[in-house]
This record gives structure tokens, sequence and C-alpha cells, in this order.
């Protein structure tokens, strides 16, 4: 396989050209080494190959490599929580929630798009050798055409919007929030290198926005706003986990805008903040007996949790890997518990008034 190298600095028109693979139509930029990554004059060693070389690249491919399964959650679980707490009422019809359901998939799969090629471009993400499989870095598809990909993607997500839009015109409300969010999050939030800002809004969008995109009522928006903590706390576990490349790479955000101890304890906060916010709102929304029941069981493992998030002392290593894959997994048990607790409300909880006559 033949190929050549080439050296460029970020600012220069060339570096432009190699980072979007734009420069030629039967070749492609790999990079190879990353010098000063975060600086003005970021200096990139591109390794060119043909693009014959490189494998092609399915959509189902590109989806699954893409796209994690808990990260998908965020999106659907409140179609999820609609579902079964609307269960004997008809306020969804079920091709409302066959739109809404492809509509969100095909939505999160764009955005994931655009933050992996917003992570190539501005460096953080060739930072991650070990654990990266980016399709950017390996030169599987170029910026360009992910771009392109991103657009399609757009296009589809709207189309299957518009059906649940004319069913219902409140959601129009949804969509011009999103919209908005989406602008402030995407174009101030990361040219500034501002992930906070770029956090809350994805949260806000993914939480009352979503929710309200769902189902237009007003109850929709209380528990979005309880969900937004959680998808506020899963960004930022991302970001303590890739606490060491993220500051090499001068991203900011709430976990690398301070030391790596005090970001340990920032992290627990958040979480904390979650389980408070949902115990506060469930109180209301929930028998006693379960209620009590899921916010035992989640703060309990909550605080095995904390133990040993707070022990950790370096951003490196496999204990910090470790940590973040149980904090993971406390994410999932809550959601799990979560669910029970809303598949008893609906569908135990009949049974059993009406065994008890």
């Amino acid at each position: 396989m033949k190929h050549r190298f080439e050296t460029a600095t970020r600012g220069e028109l060339r570096f432009d050209q190699l980072i979007s693979g734009q420069f030629s139509k039967t070749e492609r930029a790999i990079p190879v080494q990353s010098l000063l990554v975060g600086e003005l004059k970021e200096e990139v060693t591109f390794k060119i190959v043909d693009r014959s070389s490189l494998p092609q690249l399915t959509w189902a491919s590109m989806f699954r490599k893409t796209v994690k399964a808990r990260h998908l959650l965020l999106v659907l679980f409140p179609l999820f929580y609609f579902l079964i707490t609307n269960w004997n009422k008809p306020n969804l019809s079920s091709l409302e929630i066959i739109f809404i359901a492809a509509g969100l998939v095909v939505s999160f799969f764009a955005v994931q798009l655009k933050i992996d090629t917003q992570d190539f471009i501005s460096g953080y993400d060739r930072l991650r050798d070990s654990k990266s499989l980016s399709l950017l870095k390996t030169g599987s598809v170029g910026v360009s055409e992910v771009q392109a990909r991103i657009q399609k993607l757009a296009g589809v997500a709207f189309g299957f919007g518009l059906i649940p839009l004319i069913l219902e015109p409140f959601r129009i409300f949804s969509l011009i929030g999103t919209g908005v969010l989406f602008y402030f999050g995407y174009f101030y939030g990361s040219q500034k290198k501002n992930r906070f800002f770029r956090d809350l809004c994805l949260s806000l969008t993914a939480g009352p926005l979503l929710a309200f995109g769902i189902l237009p009522l007003v109850e929709s928006l209380v528990f979005g706003f309880v969900w937004s903590f959680f998808i506020f706390f899963s960004l930022q576990i991302d970001h303590f986990q890739n606490y060491f490349e993220q500051t090499r790479a001068k991203e900011r955000n709430l976990i690398t805008s301070q030391s790596f101890d005090q970001s340990a304890q920032t992290l627990w906060w958040v979480w904390g903040s979650s389980i408070m916010a949902f115990s506060i709102w469930s109180l209301f929304t929930s028998q006693i007996s379960v209620w009590l029941g899921t916010v035992l069981i989640i703060t309990y493992f909550s605080f095995q949790w904390r133990k040993k998030l707070l022990l950790i002392k370096s951003p490196v290593g496999s204990d910090i890997e470790k940590v973040c894959m149980q904090g993971h997994q406390l994410y999932l048990i809550f959601l799990l518990l979560w669910a029970t607790e809303l598949l008893f409300k609906a569908w135990l909880a009949p049974l059993v008034f009406l065994w008890a006559q």
C-alpha cells in the first residue's frame, strides 16, 4: 500500500483541507501524530492514503460504532415513561409512538456524529489513543462525508417528526426550543470550548423539551426537568473518565475547570442532586411504599459508589476506568428501579387492588 506523510499547522488553509478530507477526491488524510493539541499552532502529521484501500462504510456499521446503548437510553427512556404512565389513557396513538421513536433514534444518531466530528476537529479525540475507535481517526470516513450524512439524517428526522407535529401542533414549541438550544449549545458553546454550556443545552433539550415534544402537557415539562439532571450526570461522568485527555486538549467543562480531586466531589454532587430531584418529584407521584423502596435502594448503592469515587487520586490508570464503569452501572440500576416502579404502578398495583376487593 503506497502512502506519504504531510505535516500542517492549525490555521493554515492546507490544515483545513486535510482535516476535513476535502483536499482530494481519491485520497484521505489520517492523523498519526499531533503536537500542541488545543493550541493555536497545533501541528498534525497526516498519513495520505488512497481511499480505495480503505473499507467501505455502511450506515449500519456507522451506527454500531457511533451510538452507545447507554447513551441511547437517554432519549428512549422518556418515551418509555410516557407509554407506561399513559397505558390506559388515549394520549398517544400508535402512529405517534412509531414516528416519535424513529425520529428520536435518527436524531440521536445525527447528534452523536456531530459531537464526534467536533471532537476530531478540536483535537480532543486524537488524544484518546488507547480508547478511541473513532471512525474519523481511523480514516474509515472523512469529515466532509460525515457532515453530508448528518444533513441527510437531519432531513429524515424532520420527516419522522412532521407526522406527530401535524397530529399535535403544540409540539411546535418543543421544536422551536430545540432549535434555539441547539444553536447556542453547538455554535456558541463549542466554538468557545465551553462544554458546560453545551452540556446544559443538551440536558434541557433531551429533558423538558423532548418530554413536551412527546406529550405536550405541563406535567411533561416537570418530568423532563427531573430527567435532565440524569442526562447532565451522564455527560459529566464521561468528562471525568476522560479528564486527562480533555485537560490536555484544553476542553473546558464543569469537571475539567477544577482540580482532579475537586472534580470527583463535583461528580458526586451532580449524582446526588439527580437523586434528590427524583426523590422530591417522585414523592408526589408514587405510592409511599414504592417510593421508599426505590429511594432507599438507590441511596445504598450510591454511597457504596461514593466511597470508591473519592478514593481515586489520578486521572490515568485502570482505577478511574473501573470507577466510571461502576458509575454507569449505578445509572442503569437506577433506571431499572424506576422502570420497575412504573410497571408496578401501571399493571401490578391495579391487579393487587382488584384482588383485595
